[in-house]
């Protein structure tokens, strides 16, 4: 994914890895964030969290670190 993230053009994009995320993550552990994030963004104009771009990770107590 980081690749794709590169090439994916302006500065309102952002990136998360969960911990605990496979290649099934709306059927595993994580699966609330994905929805709760694809829910900010659509109804919060591009924003998640306040963040509007970058990269990050979230450990499995619900921490972001910018990746």
């Amino acid at each position: 994914m980081p690749a794709l993230y590169k090439a994916i053009g302006g500065p309102e994009k952002l990136m998360f890895e969960l911990k605990g995320a496979g290649h099934s993550v709306v059927w595993e552990r994580p699966a609330k964030i994905v929805h709760d994030i694809a829910f900010q963004w659509l109804h919060n104009k591009h924003k998640v969290w306040d963040l509007t771009s970058g990269s990050y990770y979230q450990d499995s107590t619900g921490v972001l670190t910018p990746v």
